[in-house]
């Protein structure tokens, strides 16, 4: 109550009285200044770290996708190697590998794909037989030519099955050709496209259309059975005939 008193009566209380509350209020706001220029620089750093973090992660995914290109670009290059080196190979040793124990199934008569071939035409004489072999193999074809990975899993799975009918001559079946060529073309392609959906459709399309025409229109059992690489190169070498008018 005295207070109002004082700053009316004496002016020296009065100024006192003003100029510390002009401290106060100076001091109030500096220190309010303090905090929101903290504040500010707070949020800064914290922006700052955002965007280092996500530079770096970009960084990362860019570094992940240059390794996985390279490894990719090395591996094309490595295959296409490894197929020149092994069909030069088969056209010096067109019979494959040497067996395992030296000696060649009654039920492989035919050593070399030159050999197989007439063979094979026989076995694929009936029109509606051919008409279904052209029609997988056909699709397949365009199955590699939209995902060129395949076609690098065909190829290589052809070279080695062909080198490993040489391998396995002693055997009355082409079992164990044929897992060497499955394996083969399912590892490329996976290593190629780190997937098998392509392998596994151009698989059973070229296969289901060859063995309804064997076993619904030709009535026998499949060459494949008994020589898969040679009955694979065949198929093509068919449909590559028939293009050029050199098959009935």
């Amino acid at each position: 109550l005295l207070l109002p008193t004082l700053l009316l009566t004496d002016s020296d209380l009065s100024f006192i009285y003003l100029r510390g509350t002009t401290r106060s209020i100076r001091s109030i706001g500096i220190k309010m200044g303090k905090k929101a220029a903290n504040g500010r620089k707070t949020a800064t750093n914290g922006t700052k770290k955002v965007v280092d973090s996500s530079s770096k992660g970009l960084n990362e995914k860019e570094k992940r996708r240059r390794n996985k290109k390279t490894v990719h670009n090395f591996l094309v290059i490595f295959y296409v190697l490894y197929i020149a080196a092994a069909v030069a190979f088969i056209i010096n040793n067109p019979s494959g590998l040497k067996s395992f124990n030296g000696t060649r199934s009654d039920k492989k008569p035919f050593k070399t794909f030159e050999e197989f071939f007439p063979f094979y035409l026989q076995e694929h004489s009936d029109v509606y037989c051919r008409i279904s072999h052209y029609i997988g193999t056909s699709i397949v074809l365009f199955i590699m030519l939209v995902n060129p990975s395949t076609l690098f899993a065909l190829l290589v799975g052809f070279v080695n099955g062909y080198l490993a009918s040489g391998l396995f001559a002693f055997a009355d079946h082409g079992a164990f050709e044929a897992a060497v060529m499955v394996a083969s073309f399912f590892i490329v392609e996976y290593s190629l496209s780190k997937s098998i959906k392509n392998a596994i459709l151009a698989l059973l399309v070229g296969y289901a259309f060859a063995w309804v025409g064997h076993f619904v229109f030709e009535k026998n059992i499949p060459a494949t059975f008994i020589y898969p690489s040679f009955s694979l190169i065949s198929d093509f070498r068919m449909l590559f005939r028939a293009a050029l008018n050199m098959e009935p």
